[in-house]
């Protein structure tokens, strides 16, 4: 059988070199997904929203590039607080589609 290294919550391509010198065969982008990160997102208009995510999503198409160039595997996930809890949910397999038909996320 074999086993795959993995770190599932991750947030910095930077770190991506790190990963590789220590074995890891991939990563999950999990960079926090609520309204303390995006500007003006409140009533949510599609043009804004797009625009919103596309920055977000920068942080992921970083460490894609940077995982590319040292030989890991990054997936897409993000870090969700739902409003008026402390915690926070890790959630994988959404794509940008999926992100950018979802405005209410």
């Amino acid at each position: 059988m074999n086993y795959a290294k993995a770190e599932l919550h991750f947030h910095t391509a930077e770190s991506i070199p790190f990963y590789k010198e220590h074995g890891y065969d991939l990563v999950a982008v999990t960079d926090h997904f609520n309204s303390n990160y995006f500007d003006g997102t409140k009533g949510c208009y599609a043009d804004r929203w797009k625009k919103e995510c596309e920055r977000w999503f920068a942080g992921l198409y970083a460490a894609k590039e940077a995982g590319e160039r040292c030989g890991i595997t990054v997936l897409h996930g993000a870090e969700f607080q739902l409003k008026g809890h402390m915690c926070e949910l890790l959630v994988y397999g959404m794509t940008d589609e999926m992100f950018l038909e979802a405005p209410r996320l």
